[in-house]
């Protein structure tokens, strides 16, 4: 649907570095009213998870180090307000998990 193409995708507050500087950020397509997150500098293990009320996070993980040099997003999650959009971070092993909110 090219809900990420310039002119139709927009970041829902900063993006935000990590303690394990990896860098996160929530996305929003109005054209498509969807929401997704994207991390890049990751490491291999890290994940992000983006949900809104009422649907189930959307998680993706850092598998390989092909991963780590790009931008990973999650799955999108639907919804017209993106008020209530929430991204969390959650590095390799699982402890500290971190999450913002749109």
């Amino acid at each position: 649907m090219s809900c990420g193409l310039p002119g139709r995708v927009d970041s829902l507050g900063p993006q935000h570095r990590t303690g394990t500087g990896a860098s996160v950020e929530i996305r929003y397509s109005k054209v498509c009213a969807a929401a997704w997150g994207r991390i890049w500098h990751s490491k291999i293990g890290d994940a992000i998870e983006v949900s809104v009320p009422g649907t189930r996070p959307h998680r993706i993980v850092v598998r390989n180090t092909a991963d780590t040099g790009v931008y990973r997003f999650t799955p999108m999650v639907g919804g017209p307000d993106r008020t209530d959009v929430r991204l969390c971070f959650i590095p390799a092993g699982g402890a500290g998990r971190k999450c913002f909110h749109s």
